[in-house]
């Protein structure tokens, strides 16, 4: 038991390899200690009954769990009375500053900016490194945005300053005062080797200790120029101080640390000589202490590689609480001692109490060595898994351990697993179908397992910034709700306020485009105070872009942007016209007018634009133009006010940083977002105060200037940086890997662990970080390399039941990408365990742990026998047995990839229009019908600064022209409104591109007109049916439209159609096809817009020559030469006719019913068409798919008198009939059709045979 008038430190260390045990024995502990604070030692009343117990802890999560778990174990139900503290912040009170995040506060940032801008300090010989960083290597020259430069270089030397003041304390000491800490006593080997190395890197060294000794220069008594240095110097006269002893007796814990700062040591030595410390310390093995170097091949080298941290912190706490003076601040380099420390073993059984005496009357440390397998609550026919093999090798250090075990412990050890595998590594295409299968895996563990709470699990990656968006994007969406938590995000990735705030200054000082403003006014916590509604943004962005919005506020904007460095907005002095002001101007002007007609006139420079075409009229929203325009002006007049400030120069930002949140987020109108607003506003005024009093501190004599890019810069990095507390809840942990280390779970899974995640990354230090130089390394340094696998280590000895990896691999099997080397290093151990067990139970090594998660999440192989053996099956297997328990056949259910029936047309009744959008573009098409569309970012600004030439806008150009000469518009008056128009490009592309294509357009329309001047006739709408009891659709109806033929002077009727794009050009080809069974002898002259308006004009035809060409100019006249980018097509018979659209028709009927959509296109990796067997089909569908239009627009260009039987036209339907259904039999397992020319006509999906030509 302890002696109260004991002398000496006083250190209580508990080792276990089981988080809850230490937890447990912290539990008695603190209580004994509670016991012995409340006894009246002097007669006085409860002495030490409110006397805060200190716990220090290595996360906010760890101090909740504790606080927690003894609240819940008092019976009380509380847990007062105990300090969690940080060890940074316990050391607060000695340092008088957390010195692991001195160096890293923004003031200290701000002063080596600042310093980076002094001419003595550049051009000081030993500063030739600093102006290398801030010069461009290609040049010469200082980089453009040398500002910006300056503050990411400061930000490097703070982050390196800071690693210093916790590992390398003696440097800045004697770079600051000239001596060492210790400096009456004969400097050590160490001490005289770094010198050394110090002598023989001057390039960095050099400006470093100047840089130390400025801001440790003094201004004023007890003051320096950087508040921290005069803290770091009152740190090291403590540290010097022969005693230590605060006031505070009450015992102190210290719990789970997985690293200590050395700065600690010194500080705890000395308090335990005045009260009982505490330590807690996980360690997997008893046997893992100090290994003989080279051991590598015997034992567990699992462990040795990937357990290195916590040897290091073993190792570092075992000589600290053994030795028998204060230790000094600084380990040597070198190779820890091959002694192994005196320790008992005490087997951990939770039915009885571990007594103090026990605890407290060994001298050695014990090591509590538990079952994690009895503590997971197993049954004990459910323990021996893998995942308790995994844990018992890592305890025993040894791999083969199952070969020493007697025969009655093999079968205990070798049971084989019940239900989901305790251990999975699963390679997936990608991120999003790892969190998919993550989902499937929670889903199935829960189902065997009902006792299982969302609290039991965790989820942890690598790159959480990255895989948030995807967990919440799958997780919202699943077929059965999962509560879950992301833990441990930063303020800008928890904020929505953070978010918005920072994409409002990058807008304005920044990419001020409209795709900027788009996603700008999106952003939740801009559109609840400005009004803008969901179904608002379309209706905005499509407003904008008819109106030419291109980039910039106003025409001052502009300039001001391209003012800033590295800026690419360049003002070309034609006024820029693209911006958001001249676009408002336009709205307004046609709204004023209220008529659409307005549009075809100039307002002086301005042509209106009244925000039609698709979309809702600025007339029809009064209320949001309205919004918009507010909203507008509020953008124009904060750029003002920055770049006013900007150009006069000032070191306080702090009203335009307020600014920008009373105006943009008003208090009261965001409830939701108060608190944040709130958090905002803090860190945005103290970082401009800080700056301020950092550009003063500096002592400069010029006056202070900072640009307002560096002040927005500051303030993003401070959004960014840190994180909010994780706390564990009642959901699924969401986490980075590192947020609740140490913390046990039921069942651990770890996502997007692929090689290119960066984990377990490599070690990069910057060049001038003088710790990673050969020589100035020390023992005790932190290797995030090392840490990041001992990270991944614990996260398996914390998975209680289950523990699943899941990496990406890519689409591609052929080239799989490989996982990040922990996942590949922890196969090869589990291959070692498994083939241990097979040496020892003397049956065949089996791999259990393996498994391959399919490309789609409706993969047939998600729903088959073999998956749920494995237990693969997909989260809506629910839904597969309702189709099989509601009547249907399994067998009969469509799968992604074997394809699925498309959505519409019950009636069976075809507009020829949509059946021309298929044959055309049939990805396109089905995407269409199913709801979904492509990602696609087409109103770049490079696009909006040329002339627009994507299908779309040449469409509405056509149209523009064809309107203009119906109403008898001139050419030269319709090419001067339109250079007005900036939605057709920079005013130097108009001058230029656009009389050049308008004129084209123009004489294409007048053509069409010319053509089309004679007597008309209007045909009612046609209706064709199809039958074929043999096709997947018994039958079909194909709608013709209402179309009008002209008289041509030979007395013939003929069609006149144009197009522009392949799915016109289809459409004109079905139509044509079926024009003459409705009037007979009719002739379709189609016309190529693009290639007659390519031709110049000397070859640009008249309609003269084209009814001459095509014998329409007279009655008996012949036809000859056609001009080029004319087409004549012919009609034909009614079973010609049938042949064309029966042909085209069945085509649809296959595609429609079975989803078999052609690979190798834009859509090919969409929900619905993405298939496993896709890259053996692009060679021939897509081809065979072409070759059927080419070979009907042969078959209508032939005159009917000499058109024969249509074989070629025949045999190219039938031979993409085939190679879908070839396709579709292939998916479901079936043996392929034979292919070959001789294969017979018996599949009723096949009605292409010469029978249906009489």
């Amino acid at each position: 038991m302890e002696n109260e008038n004991q002398r000496g430190p006083r250190f209580h260390t508990f080792y276990s390899n089981s988080f809850e045990v230490l937890e447990k024995i912290f539990f008695q502990m603190a209580e004994r200690d509670r016991k012995n604070l409340a006894k009246d030692r002097n007669g006085s009343a409860f002495p030490g009954l409110f006397t805060p117990i200190t716990v220090i802890v290595p996360s906010r999560a760890v101090g909740n769990r504790l606080s927690r778990g003894y609240a819940s174990g008092s019976g009380e139900g509380i847990s007062a009375g105990f300090n969690f503290e940080l060890p940074g912040e316990w050391l607060t009170p000695f340092l008088g500053a957390q010195v692991g995040s001195l160096a890293q506060t923004p003031e200290l940032e701000w002063l080596v900016w600042n310093r980076l801008l002094e001419d003595d300090f550049l051009n000081d010989p030993r500063s030739e490194n600093v102006r290398h960083y801030l010069t461009d290597p290609l040049t010469g020259n200082p980089r453009a945005e040398d500002d910006t430069a300056r503050m990411e270089l400061a930000v490097r030397v703070s982050a390196a300053f800071a690693k210093y003041a916790t590992y390398r304390f003696d440097w800045i000491y004697r770079w600051m005062t000239g001596e060492g800490i210790e400096h009456h006593r004969v400097p050590n080997l160490r001490e005289e080797r770094e010198r050394v190395v110090f002598h023989e890197h001057p390039e960095n060294a050099g400006w470093e200790e100047g840089l130390w000794r400025w801001l440790a220069e003094e201004r004023g008594t007890e003051d320096r120029r950087w508040h921290g240095a005069g803290q770091l110097l009152r740190l090291a006269h403590r540290l010097a101080a022969p005693t230590l002893v605060s006031d505070d007796t009450a015992p102190l814990h210290i719990f789970g640390l997985s690293a200590l700062p050395p700065l600690m040591l010194p500080f705890l030595y000395q308090q335990s000589y005045h009260r009982s410390v505490s330590l807690y310390l996980m360690n997997p093995s008893p046997e893992y202490w100090f290994d003989a170097t080279g051991a590598e091949e015997s034992g567990c080298p699992w462990l040795r590689r990937n357990a290195g941290q916590t040897r290091a912190i073993v190792d570092r706490l075992w000589k600290f609480t053994q030795a028998s003076s204060a230790p000094v601040v600084e380990d040597d380099v070198g190779s820890p001692k091959e002694t192994e420390p005196e320790t008992h073993a005490m087997p951990f059984n939770p039915a009885t109490p571990i007594q103090d005496a026990e605890l407290l009357s060994s001298p050695e440390p014990p090591f509590i060595e538990a079952d994690l397998a009895r503590i997971s609550g197993r049954p004990i026919d459910q323990r021996g898994t893998m995942l308790d093999r995994v844990h018992e090798a890592v305890l025993r250090n040894n791999t083969a351990f199952l070969e020493d075990l007697d025969p009655e412990e093999l079968a205990e050890w070798t049971r084989p697993e019940v239900g989901m595998p305790s251990v999975r590594i699963a390679s997936a295409p990608t991120l999003a179908r790892e969190v998919e299968a993550a989902a499937d895996w929670i889903y199935a563990l829960k189902a065997e397992h009902p006792e299982l709470t969302s609290s039991d699990f965790l989820i942890a990656t690598p790159d959480l910034q990255t895989a948030a968006p995807v967990f919440d994007a799958v997780f919202s969406s699943l077929p059965k709700p999962i509560a879950y938590g992301i833990v441990g995000r930063s303020l800008f990735d928890s904020s929505g306020a953070a978010q918005a705030y920072i994409a409002l200054g990058n807008f304005l000082c920044g990419t001020a485009d409209i795709n900027a403003f788009s996603s700008l006014i999106s952003l939740p916590a801009i559109a609840e105070n400005w009004g803008f509604g969901v179904e608002d943004l379309g209706t905005i962005r499509s407003w904008l872009d008819d109106a030419g919005f291109r980039l910039g506020i106003s025409e001052t904007h502009i300039r001001n942007l391209s003012k800033l460095p590295g800026n690419r907005y360049i003002d070309d002095g034609t006024g820029c016209e693209g911006t958001l002001m001249r676009a408002l101007e336009r709205l307004t002007l046609a709204a004023m007018a209220g008529d659409e007609e307005s549009e075809q006139d100039a307002w002086l420079d301005v042509r209106p634009k009244s925000g039609g075409g698709f979309s809702t009229r600025v007339t029809s929203r009064p209320e949001l133009f309205q919004a918009l325009v507010r909203f507008a002006d509020g953008l124009d007049a904060a750029e003002r006010l920055i770049f006013e400030l900007e150009d006069q120069g000032t070191d306080d930002w702090k009203p335009v940083l307020q600014m920008l949140l009373d105006q943009f987020f008003p208090k009261g109108k965001s409830w939701w977002a108060a608190p944040d607003l709130e958090s905002l506003r803090t860190i945005v005024v103290r970082e401009a105060e800080t700056a301020r009093d950092a550009a003063l501190r500096s002592g400069r004599a010029q006056p202070i200037r900072i640009p307002f890019p560096v002040m927005w810069s500051s303030v993003t990095r401070r959004f960014k940086s840190g994180s909010v507390p994780a706390r564990p809840t009642g959901a699924i942990a969401i986490s980075s890997m590192d947020a609740l280390r140490g913390i046990p779970f039921k069942a651990i899974c770890v996502v997007g662990l692929d090689a290119a995640s960066g984990f377990p990354g490599t070690v990069q230090l910057d060049e001038f970080d003088l710790m990673g130089l050969p020589g100035l390394k020390r023992r005790g340094d932190r290797d995030s390399r090392r840490d990041n696998r001992n990270i991944f280590f614990d996260l398996i000895m914390s998975a209680r039941s289950w523990f699943s990896v899941f990496y990406a691999e890519g689409p591609e099997k052929e080239r799989p990408l490989p996982p990040s080397e922990v996942v590949t290093d922890f196969r090869g151990f589990l291959a070692d365990l498994e083939a241990s067990r097979a040496l020892a139970t003397g049956t065949a090594a089996r791999n259990t742990w393996d498994a391959e998660v399919p490309l789609a999440r409706y993969s047939r192989r998600n729903f088959t026998k073999d998956a749920e053996a494995k237990h693969l099956l997909g989260s809506s297997v629910d839904a597969f047995d309702a189709i099989r328990e509601g009547g249907g056949n399994a067998a009969s259910v469509s799968f992604v990839g074997t394809g699925a029936a498309l959505p519409g047309y019950l009636d069976l009744r075809l507009p020829v229009s949509d059946l021309g959008d298929f044959l055309s573009a049939p990805e396109n098409f089905a995407m269409k019908l199913v709801g979904l569309r492509r990602d696609d970012d087409s109103g770049t600004t490079a696009a909006a600064l040329g002339f627009p030439n994507d299908g779309l806008s040449m469409w509405a150009m056509r149209k523009d022209v064809s309107d203009a000469v119906a109403r008898g518009e001139t050419l030269e008056n319709f090419v001067a409104v339109r250079e007005l128009d900036p939605a057709y490009g920079t005013k130097a592309v108009r001058k230029t591109v656009l009389p050049q294509v308008s004129g084209q357009h123009y004489r294409a329309a007048r053509l069409v007109s010319d053509l089309a001047a004679g007597e008309t006739v209007t045909l009612r709408p046609y209706a064709m049916r199809i039958d074929d009891p043999r096709a997947p659709s018994p039958h079909w109806t194909v709608e013709f439209p209402e179309e009008r033929l002209y008289k041509t002077p030979s007395g013939r009727w003929a069609a006149i159609e144009s197009f522009l794009s392949d799915g016109e050009k289809v459409k004109a080809l079905l139509r044509a096809a079926v024009r003459g069974v409705r009037v007979p002898d009719t002739l379709t002259v189609l016309l190529d817009i693009k290639k007659l308006s390519g031709l110049n004009d000397s070859k640009f035809p008249s309609a003269v020559a084209i009814l001459k060409g095509a014998g329409l100019l007279e009655k008996g006249s012949e036809p000859g030469g056609v001009p080029d980018g004319v087409t004549l097509l012919y009609p034909g018979t009614a079973e010609q006719a049938e042949l064309v659209i029966r042909t085209c028709v069945m085509f649809f009927d296959i595609m429609k019913t079975t989803a078999m959509i052609p690979a190798g296109s834009e859509f090919e990796s969409s929900p619905f068409f993405r298939g496993e067997e896709g890259a053996r089909d692009k060679k021939t569908s897509s081809d065979l798919r072409k070759k059927l239009i080419k070979e009907m627009e042969s078959y209508l260009r032939t005159g009917s008198d000499s058109r024969e039987d249509g074989a070629a036209f025949n045999a190219a339907g039938k031979a993409l009939a085939l190679e879908l259904l070839a396709r579709a039999e292939r998916l479901e397992g079936k043996p392929a059709t034979d292919l070959s020319e001789d294969s017979p006509d018996e599949s009723p999906y096949l009605p292409f045979t010469t029978d249906y030509i009489e």
